[in-house]
């Protein structure tokens, strides 16, 4: 969990609440990938990086189907079964900032490839 922001800090910088959310490290890999893209500081891109490989090695799991974590404990297990559907917009918006940075690159998928097509959600 090394770089994942903490649920709370005291006045004094000490951890109070050592459990880590979910919506607190996509907004710190936002915050990371807007300053790489307005300033090319390397030192924020292996930031978002950092925090892109916790979120997906942490916070998702690969059960089938695949689900993913609101809230891991000091040592990252989970402290609910699944997370509530309001947290893919986070996630989302974090892996589109990070593309928009250059940090990754989002792959383009055949329509084949996906899961619903378009008749299936109407």
């Amino acid at each position: 969990m090394a770089g994942a922001p903490v649920d709370a800090l005291g006045a004094d910088g000490t951890v109070t609440e050592p459990t880590h959310l979910l919506w607190p490290a996509t907004e710190a890999g936002k915050y990371y990938a807007w300053r790489h893209l307005a300033r090319r500081d390397k030192a924020a891109a292996e930031d978002a990086h950092r925090l892109e490989r916790v979120v997906f090695s942490r916070f998702f799991a690969s059960e089938n189907p695949p689900v993913w974590h609101n809230q891991l404990d000091a040592e990252a297990r989970p402290m609910q079964p699944v997370a509530l559907s309001r947290l893919v917009y986070h996630v989302a918006l974090f892996v589109t900032e990070g593309a928009r940075a250059g940090l990754w690159h989002l792959a383009e998928s055949d329509t084949a490839d996906t899961i619903m097509n378009r008749e299936e959600l109407t």
